[in-house]
């Protein structure tokens, strides 16, 4: 599901498998994907984190984590983050563009990663109820809703 929707419907499944998600230094993120054939521009290595609130500290560590993968795969990741509560402050998420469909927000990231786009517990809640519940929409509502039991 993750693999398929922001990407390209057409992928195949087993296209990816999870991958190594610590680095040299010791840091860790929480998923990696990549393809267990050959990683290329056309089948990137996507990187998923969960991320409690959005700042630029969390943004560097982001940046970081891409100039990791671009050193091991030699080709810039897609990055998905699922903001589990909220960003440091409003002018903060700001900076941030909301994507062509209106259920992402994208980030600038031309120098360090092919896509880098976020899924906010706002935009959950804001898609709710719009018919058939988006696949992405239902992911981040299992990861977003903290408590419901």
């Amino acid at each position: 599901m993750i693999l398929r929707d922001p990407i390209d419907a057409s992928i195949p499944a087993n296209t990816y498998v999870v991958a190594q998600n610590e680095w040299t230094d010791g840091s860790r993120l929480d998923v990696v994907y990549a393809s267990p054939i050959k990683t290329t521009e056309s089948l990137p290595p996507i990187l998923i984190e969960l991320q409690y609130q959005v700042d630029q500290d969390f943004m560097l560590r982001l940046i970081k984590y891409a100039s990791h993968t671009f050193k091991r795969y030699k080709v810039l990741p897609i990055i998905l983050v699922i903001v589990t509560k909220s960003f440091s402050s409003a002018d903060f998420q700001r900076e941030f563009t909301i994507s062509r469909n209106g259920l992402l927000l994208e980030a600038s990231c031309k120098f360090w990663a092919k896509q880098c786009v976020l899924l906010t517990a706002n935009a959950v809640s804001n898609n709710l109820n719009k018919g058939t519940l988006d696949p992405m929409i239902a992911l981040g509502l299992f990861l977003t809703r903290h408590g419901l039991g």
